[in-house]
């Protein structure tokens, strides 16, 4: 409205921005301007770790029209996580963050502001292979790492064997020596992969006595009638897959005070991210996703029975862009008699949330 300058106020709530606006004295006609009277750097997409780009910048001048804009010179707010090379405009990204990034020529500048991603993986090593005995088991690691071979953290990996009846793994890269042989276990990560071959030895055969009953009976004069294996075996699938659902349906409806009973932290880990994942559930604003459900590895036999399952999990983050994760969980039950109990449905692993 008139030369000068002037604050401009923006309050929420507790939290207020404040610009500066310059208003100069309207141009005479016949008169030439010197220097840009507007800059605008165009928005760039994210880049990752290792990444370089350069900035484009436009110049206008009083009446609109694109304009040398002369010396440039660039700054970065966050040097560590992106810089910019002053006089080219040219960025590096070196850690994962936001940054903002600025022009100034003349008495005028502009900003912008630019995420860097964690580095993509460009190879995955398997670790802690060696070979079993059937009925042993291991835990490998798998490392996925960068191109240029440093180790990459918070990145989901899938696990599979070649050959599962000879050694099945797990979600978390735990094998399992059933039957004598090899098989390849293979790790990936965003489309890279990584295998070892284990070799599953035969179990040493040993002799033992054959203890007689306390009374002396004969082993003829035991009960003979003996529950179907199959059909409990059966019962107990049924009640961990209800089990299942029921845990992944409190999930899927963001019923907080449902994943919260079932959820039973034991660990100030379990706490943290059992936290974490309450916010991005009751968050409306961050529009929650979960996807469809895939399971995983059951433990049917053992005296403590579990269940593994995983989904996609993506919510809005504060730029209007969307995060994903792909959390692990794991549905514990007790066993009672002939039944078997869920007693707790947790986070597994350490996702990103």
């Amino acid at each position: 409205m008139a030369p000068g300058r002037a604050a401009i106020i923006a309050v929420a709530g507790l939290s207020r921005d404040t610009t500066r606006i310059v208003v100069r004295p309207a141009e005479k006609e016949g008169t030439t301007s010197v220097g840009p009277a507007s800059l605008a750097i165009a928005i760039h997409e994210p880049l990752r770790v290792g990444d370089t780009a350069t900035l484009a910048l436009t110049a206008l001048d009083r009446r609109g029209k694109p304009v040398r804009p002369g010396r440039v010179t660039w700054s970065s707010s966050e040097p560590q996580v992106a810089e910019v090379h002053s006089s080219t405009g040219r960025v590096r990204a070196h850690a994962a963050g936001t940054t903002l990034l600025i022009a100034r020529s003349g008495s005028e500048s502009a900003m912008t502001s630019l995420t860097v991603l964690p580095a993509a993986v460009s190879s995955v090593a398997i670790l802690g292979a060696r070979p079993l005995k059937v009925g042993d088991t291991v835990a490998l690691r798998a490392e996925p790492k960068d191109f240029r071979g440093r180790a990459l953290e918070d990145r989901r990996v899938d696990w599979v064997s070649s050959e599962p009846e000879i050694a099945a793994v797990d979600s978390a890269g735990v094998v399992i020596a059933a039957g004598p042989g090899s098989t390849e276990i293979t790790a990936s990560a965003e489309g890279r992969s990584g295998s070892a071959r284990i070799t599953i030895l035969p179990q040493p055969r040993t002799s033992r006595a054959v203890e007689m009953p306390a009374d002396n009976r004969s082993p003829q004069a035991a009960p003979t009638e003996r529950a179907d294996p199959a059909a409990e075996r059966q019962r107990v699938v049924e009640q961990m897959a209800a089990g299942v659902e029921r845990c992944y349906a409190a999930l899927l409806q963001k019923d907080v005070a449902q994943v919260k009973a079932l959820y039973r932290a034991e660990t100030k880990s379990d706490d943290e991210k059992l936290s974490k994942l309450s916010r991005i559930l009751r968050t409306r604003e961050w529009a929650a996703e979960i996807g469809e459900r895939k399971d995983g590895v059951q433990r049917i036999q053992s005296s403590t029975p579990s269940a593994e399952f995983s989904f996609r999990l993506s919510w809005k983050d504060a730029f209007g862009g969307r995060l994903t994760s792909y959390p692990v969980f794991r549905a514990e039950f007790t066993r009672g008699g002939d039944n078997v109990d869920l007693s707790s449905c947790r986070i597994v692993g350490s996702p990103k949330l």
